[in-house]
């Protein structure tokens, strides 16, 4: 034997103090209450006599029409339903319909209506932001990351996986990232990381190994994130390559090295002058040469040093 769920009482219409309709066993609307006049800008001899379908967007149409049949099967139904009141935007509401019996006989249904409106426009604008930056955090060619504060890996974009020649983040998701940086500058990440985690922003040069055990330079840039309560749940880092540009550097300042080397032990006579014509620099050569000290001649202007008789001749090699 099946037993229909109880129903409330023809009396719960008059005291409900939300929205409520009756509808009778064709789907029609007999009686509703106030607040769901006023929610569809209607009176209630426009709002009775129509089928409750109608009030739907034509594109839920036929889902209305779903739930009205469900219910008066003796099913209750709970749901969401896009509706159209009169002289005003599109409203979603979460409904809730129990059969009405009469006499062991259902004779119609109670819809319960609650204006959930707010809550799914802000549920669809946090899902499309959340598109958008997926979109952008899987195309991005940039490497890009998030790490606990634990300093285990959250995510990582398809520029970092490259980065490290890692084939899948399911290998990493979840695992400490420090393993990955140079020992020599673990500290320093750490410090940054930590930095981070207190809520400030924070950038470090430093060098990862991928996982053929190669070096990489890399710079990040990291900032914090919070949650809705303002807690740091994760740090979010965009990290680009910089190897090509700091081997240039290292390469640069080992050939100023050796160029520094040969000047400096050389034998010949090398001046250093500003545009004032003071001394910057000179060679060490200076006191074999002309019996001065270095030192002696740093911040004196060179023309002191010279012969009056060759002094225009010097300026004037100067100027060319």
């Amino acid at each position: 034997m099946t037993h229909m769920p109880a129903t409330p009482s023809p009396l719960a219409l008059a005291k409900a103090k939300g929205m409520v309709a009756v509808l009778n066993t064709n789907g029609i609307i007999t009686k509703a209450s106030h607040q769901l006049l006023q929610f569809l800008t209607v009176d209630e001899e426009e709002l009775t006599g129509q089928f409750f379908t109608h009030l739907a967007i034509a594109d839920e149409r036929e889902k209305a029409a779903g739930f009205c049949n469900d219910v008066l099967a003796g099913i209750p139904v709970f749901g969401y339903l896009a509706l159209q009141p009169i002289d005003a935007q599109k409203k979603v509401v979460n409904l809730t319909m129990v059969p009405l019996i009469t006499d062991g006989i259902i004779s119609g249904a109670y819809c319960f209506l609650k204006d959930v409106t707010e809550t799914v426009v802000n549920n669809k604008k946090n899902h499309d932001s959340e598109q958008r930056l997926s979109a952008i955090f899987n195309t991005a060619l940039e490497w890009v990351q998030l790490l606990l504060p634990d300093g285990n890996l959250l995510d990582i974009n398809p520029a970092g996986l490259e980065l490290l020649e890692i084939a899948d983040k399911k290998l990493l998701a979840g695992k400490p990232f420090l393993p990955f940086v140079h020992a020599e500058d673990q500290p320093q990440f750490v410090q940054m990381h930590q930095q981070v985690c207190s809520g400030k922003k924070a950038s470090l040069q430093y060098r990862v190994h991928n996982s053929r055990h190669q070096t990489l330079w890399v710079e990040t840039n990291a900032v914090p994130l919070t949650d809705k309560y303002g807690k740091i749940y994760a740090t979010l880092s965009v990290t680009r390559d910089i190897s090509q540009k700091k081997r240039a550097e290292i390469n640069l300042h080992l050939s100023e090295q050796k160029f520094r080397s040969l000047v400096h032990n050389g034998s010949d006579l090398t001046f250093v002058i500003d545009e004032n014509a003071f001394v910057r620099y000179v060679t060490p050569a200076v006191q074999h040469i002309a019996g001065y000290e270095p030192e002696y001649l740093l911040g004196k202007q060179a023309i002191s040093f010279l012969h009056a008789d060759d002094i225009k001749l010097v300026f004037a090699e100067l100027q060319k």
